[in-house]
């Protein structure tokens, strides 16, 4: 994508940019140490990295001052929760399960207003500001090449037909004596044309040298010529061509035209230094003489493709002839002393730039504005599984069968696993490639992705599996009977599962909670981290089923439902906890702070500050009534409401209060400051309360300051960010069981697709497990 591209662009200039200023400052100590050559070929590096990434020229550095700096990645790693629907339940879940009520509502009104919008949605939008600028720098980059490319061949033109062949023997025993003491073998013309006032070497095919007359003294002839055949020697006409495409790429920039002109500069004090390198003092101010007998005319028609000899302001014409004057062969300790600092002065500049850059990307910047996220949805559409670009609305049909189920897209965001009758497949997310799509397992129980290239599974069989994508190879992790569900990933080394034993008693099927285990990939040691804790025979203990909620992005806490023995009591909410990774300690959250509906989509978790999560908070299983939004503190496990208060449903988790809102499906923005949800007004009435206006709502937990997104009389839910910029997606109840995708973008709303299943199957109470047909992947 064009926005995509020109973010790259973006951050690769600011990269160089900082790279070019600490060369800069570090330069009136090299300058008086170091040679020319040291200097040029370091401002070569830094225009290269204006267009290569610093991990492509050194791929095993390690950023040192990013571990100091902590910079924050606005890039997702979404955390997948991965729950058994094929598993047999046990006798005491089976109780508090209920049919769905019928619900009767008109939607006339809602499909009619679809209609309308899709159909102005086949009319050109306005541009983004992302878009206006992805095109302005297209535009600008075109326009500079060609007026370049443009200039190169009017004067090479114009340079040829005033050219003319050299026929003075003298002159051209004097090149070919050059030639012959620099080993340059290939032929090389030489021509006279009194248009140039300085000689110079054009060409990058067929390369000749220019002189601007013939009465030039033979002395001064050869310094001239060696000048010249050095730059030719050294490739320096290749690396101006590259700084000239460089330049009009990051034309944008004005930094970049400070790097070429110190490059022009480099260049031509490396030529001096190369040249007079083992020269005496005689002919060294022979050398000076030369350089000042070619400076009498100025030049008009300088092309990109050439090198001046004597093209230099006054003040840098006098800092090459002191340079030529004073020039003493470097002793070996300054030569290893100026490649250790070359090597510091790259690795410190390229550390700083990488972790400057991360820092915009967590900060409200430019950045922000320019970079077009990478956003992704998978979505079960009638038998397809369809994948749409949120940003462009391009769409892909990954498969197509019955029975599909649980998208969940991998950590780079370019494959998904899912479920189709029980097998587990991979697909692309970025086209049509049904023949292309993975068959991993059959009679799949539970999936997770363990990084970007490997998916974790368990079967119906037992054990914990593994598939590479890379090597096409399947691994086991554990051998055993039981079945690891709802796998979790910190995307490094750890997995984290429920572990359940399945079993037959008395002609009935049972299930047995046995806690949540750690498997660590690199070392395949496992230890059960949680243990479940069975009910005790008076029944005044409920036990512990423990069920994983979700995962900090950086991995450092394991949030968890505390569901009890009794299915009846889960299905009206379960008290809530933290693993501390590090500590290895696992804090439970008072019972009276802090009860909830254990489901997904009722924590989140923030992607910046992984000890802060929200939840929604509120016991009863109908989601009509007493639900409202806290933040936890992990280390104290208070809970705090973040809304105001006449919008708080309760002032306890256990009352079923049916006044203020009822909230559900709380998401965090990229940055971590905004919670988006749903909202609306809470009743007894369920009936009542499907007909009322969802809509989605705004808040910084820190002020407290509500602000209303969408202003409709529909059901809008399960909102989630996409950008830095705030734009979002949220789906939109269409029909009883059907659903619409939609992106809001400021204040407009925008259709990107209807006709979305939503199963009978998934709801409960009013709440909707959205992670068994759609899974949104955000970079």
């Amino acid at each position: 994508m064009l926005q995509e591209l020109f973010y790259k662009i973006f951050m690769l200039s600011l990269s160089g940019t900082i790279i070019f200023f600490i060369i800069t400052l570090l330069r009136p100590m090299t300058d008086r140490f170091f040679s020319p050559t040291w200097r040029y070929y370091l401002l070569i590096l830094t225009l290269v990295t204006f267009i290569i990434p610093y991990g492509l020229i050194m791929p095993n550095l390690q950023n040192p001052l990013t571990n100091i700096v902590k910079s924050m990645d606005a890039k997702e790693l979404k955390v997948q929760e991965v729950e058994n629907k094929n598993a047999v339940e046990s006798n005491e879940e089976r109780d508090y399960k209920a049919k769905p009520k019928e619900k009767t509502q008109d939607f006339k009104i809602v499909e009619n207003l679809t209609k309308e919008i899709m159909n102005d949605n086949n009319h050109i939008g306005i541009l983004s500001i992302r878009e206006v600028l992805g095109a302005v720098w297209l535009l600008g980059s075109i326009g500079f090449l060609i007026n370049g490319f443009i200039r190169i061949f009017k004067f090479n033109r114009k340079l040829k037909s005033a050219s003319s062949d050299i026929e003075v023997e003298d002159i051209k025993e004097v090149f070919y004596k050059c030639c012959q003491e620099l080993k340059i073998k290939k032929k090389i013309g030489i021509k006279l044309c009194d248009k140039v006032g300085t000689p110079m070497v054009t060409g990058i095919i067929k390369p000749e040298i220019i002189l601007p007359r013939e009465d030039m003294n033979l002395d001064f002839l050869e310094m001239v010529f060696n000048h010249e055949l050095m730059h030719y020697k050294h490739r320096d006409l290749w690396i101006k061509i590259a700084s000239f495409i460089i330049r009009s790429i990051h034309w944008f920039n004005p930094i970049i035209y400070l790097v070429n002109k110190e490059l022009n500069k480099a260049c031509e004090l490396n030529c001096d230094w190369k040249v007079i390198k083992d020269m005496n003092r005689q002919e060294k101010n022979c050398y000076g003489l030369a350089i000042l007998d070619t400076i009498n005319h100025s030049l008009d028609n300088k092309g990109v493709l050439s090198t001046a000899m004597a093209d230099s302001s006054k003040n840098e014409l006098k800092r090459r002839l002191t340079m030529i004057k004073v020039r003493k062969k470097p002793r070996k300790l300054i030569t290893i002393l100026s490649i250790i600092t070359a090597m510091v002065v790259t690795l410190t500049s390229v550390s700083m730039a990488n972790a400057f850059g991360k820092n915009i990307k967590g900060n409200k910047s430019i950045a922000a504005m320019i970079k077009a996220n990478k956003s992704i949805a998978v979505m079960i559409k009638e038998n397809q599984l369809l994948s749409l670009d949120l940003e462009n609305g391009s769409k892909a049909i990954i498969d197509r069968g019955n029975a599909l189920n649980r998208p969940v897209i991998s950590p780079d965001g370019k494959h998904v696993a899912y479920t189709k009758e029980g097998v587990l497949y991979i697909g692309n997310t970025s086209s049509d490639l049904a023949d292309k799509v993975i068959e991993c397992a059959k009679d799949v129980v539970s999936y997770g992705w363990k990084d970007s290239e490997e998916i974790a599974y368990s079967a119906q069989e037992g054990g914990l599996n593994s598939y590479n994508l890379n090597n096409k190879k399947y691994s086991s992790y554990i051998k055993s009977e039981y079945k690891y569900e709802n796998i979790t990933s910190d995307h490094k080394e750890n997995l984290y599962a429920e572990v359940y034993r399945y079993y037959t008693k008395d002609g009935g099927q049972y299930i047995e909670n046995k806690g949540i285990l750690n498997l660590n990939t690199k070392t395949l040691k496992d230890k059960m981290i949680i243990s479940s804790v069975p009910m005790n025979e008076e029944g005044t203990e409920m036990g512990l089923k423990p069920k994983i909620a979700g995962i900090s992005k950086d991995g450092e806490y394991l949030y968890i439902w505390r569901k009890t023995s009794a299915g009846s009591l889960n299905s009206d909410g379960v008290p809530f906890g933290t693993y501390e990774v590090k500590s290895g300690e696992f804090i439970p959250c008072k019972d009276e702070n802090v009860f909830a509906l254990a489901y997904k989509d009722n924590l989140a978790i923030n992607p910046l500050d992984g000890k802060s999560p929200v939840i929604n908070n509120g016991g009863i299983r109908d989601m009509n009534i007493n639900k409202t939004l806290g933040k936890v503190d992990v280390a104290s496990c208070e809970f705090t409401n973040i809304l105001p208060k006449d919008m708080i449903a309760t002032e306890g988790p256990y009352e079923p209060a049916a006044s203020g809102m009822s909230t559900m499906t709380p998401s965090f923005s990229l940055d971590g400051k905004m919670v988006v949800f749903s909202g609306a007004e809470a009743t007894e009435n369920v009936e009542q309360w499907n007909k009322e206006p969802h809509n989605i709502y705004r808040v910084n937990p820190n002020t407290k300051k509500v602000e209303k997104l969408t202003k409709n009389n529909t059901f809008d839910f399960a909102p989630s960010y996409i950008s830095d910029s705030g734009d979002l997606v949220f789906l939109r109840k269409t029909a009883k069981d059907k659903a619409s995708l939609w992106k809001l973008q400021g204040d407009t709303e925008k259709l990107m697709v209807d006709e979305i299943n939503l199963r009978k199957d998934d709801f409960y109470y009013g709440h909707y497990n959205t992670e068994n047909i759609l899974d949104i992947y955000v970079e």
